[in-house]
């Protein structure tokens, strides 16, 4: 399995090409540039002096160049830093002891190479690698086995160590889940692992400047699964509804507002989708097969379905139009996948336009959002475009 899929990318700064194929739909110019090549089997951070950051778990690719051989660890996430020098924030596994607990290390490295390792922590041997939360020069740590949290700043000093919970019970089958509205920091969490025995298992919480939890909502879902807020603070949760071990399974939609938490809005989906990602007063659910938009004032649902085969991976709305990285179709090897094609759509809330990107076979395929907010990256294996989206009345 691709160990991109468990954590998320801090990307910082912009890149420029100097080449580009120009499309024209609409009001919406797309300009595809040409493609820069990563080193073998890395993966795409940034572009940082005109060349491109990526890495694998052993090192770390400045364009051809490698600043880091190897930290005798694997890797497990690299982000561009808030800190003025444009240093990496590094995560790093050690060896586990006698298969009982593994260190992990965090710390900073510059481009020059040199490394500077401000925390270590140790973590049970049969416990996730805990997500990584980057904030404004602090981190934070989730744990969502025991439902637990920490946050350190840039220095390795740790500010609180905090539970959602009092239930002290340990599963894999616990989540926990971060977003960010209006400079606040808010977690979704779950009141226990037996989470089929209870019909309202999720909280959500709101941390106060000294980053304590604050629980603000009890919502009608047991497990959560994905969540998403819009610029206006309307907060949707997806997860799965079960009263009993022996009663059906339900997917619930959850709408809260964040200004006012008495407009809440519960109703059941008919499947789980990729992902959530919100288009100002519309949610959109991208499915395997179409993307359902959910209109916040009356809760229908619209259906729109795919005009050819396509497996959605990731996607962004720019200028309120939504694009949809994702492939034409996969292929699962004893590797891992092998996604075939690398395709975009364009989607704006009526018609499909569709991209082809790269044609091949890739075990890679990654949408990677930009500074400029107007700009995203596409991976596809050892290559990578950066997609500009305009407004063709812009001048």
């Amino acid at each position: 399995m691709k160990f991109r899929s468990f954590y998320y990318f801090s990307i910082k700064v912009a890149i420029i090409f100097k080449s580009f194929t120009m499309i024209v739909f609409g009001e919406t110019t797309l300009q595809i540039s040409e493609a820069t090549s990563l080193e073998p089997n890395t993966f795409f951070i940034c572009e940082l002096n005109h060349s491109p950051l990526s890495y694998n778990r052993y090192n770390i690719f400045h364009g051809k160049h490698a600043i880091l051989d190897s930290l005798n660890g694997k890797m497990t996430y690299v982000a561009l830093s808030d800190k003025q020098d444009k240093s990496l924030f590094i995560s790093n596994i050690q060896p586990s002891i006698k298969n009982t607990y593994a260190n992990i290390d965090y710390g900073f490295l510059s481009l020059d190479g040199q490394y500077n390792k401000i925390l270590s922590l140790i973590s049970p041997y049969d416990r996730s690698v805990p997500k990584i939360v980057m904030m404004n020069e602090k981190f934070m740590l989730l744990q969502p086995e025991n439902q637990t949290f920490s946050v350190y700043d840039f220095n390795g000093s740790k500010l609180i160590k905090s539970s959602l919970s009092d239930n002290s019970s340990w599963s894999h089958e616990q989540t926990i889940m971060h977003f960010e509205w209006n400079k606040s920091q808010y977690l979704i969490g779950m009141v226990g692992s037996e989470y089929h025995n209870r019909e309202s298992n999720t909280k959500l919480y709101k941390l106060n400047s000294n980053y304590h939890p604050i629980d603000l909502f009890s919502l009608p879902i047991s497990l959560p699964i994905h969540n998403s807020i819009s610029e206006e603070g309307i907060c949707a949760i997806i997860g799965i509804n079960k009263t009993s071990s022996s009663s059906p399974v339900k997917l619930i939609l959850s709408i809260l507002d964040l200004k006012n938490l008495g407009e809440h809005n519960t109703l059941i989906i008919p499947e789980n989708p990729k992902h959530i990602i919100w288009n100002q007063e519309n949610l959109l659910l991208i499915n395997r097969k179409n993307i359902t938009s959910v209109q916040t004032i009356n809760q229908e649902l619209k259906h729109q379905n795919y005009d050819n085969p396509f497996t959605p991976i990731q996607s962004i709305i720019i200028n309120q139009s939504i694009f949809i990285l994702g492939c034409d179709s996969i292929d699962i090897s004893v590797k891992g996948p092998n996604y075939i094609n690398s395709v975009l759509l364009e989607y704006d809330g009526s018609h499909f336009i569709r991209h082809s990107i790269e044609k091949g076979i890739f075990d890679t395929i990654a949408l990677v959002p930009s500074q400029n907010k107007n700009d995203f990256y596409i991976q596809s294996g050892l290559y990578v475009r950066t997609i500009s989206i305009k407004d063709s009345n812009d001048k």
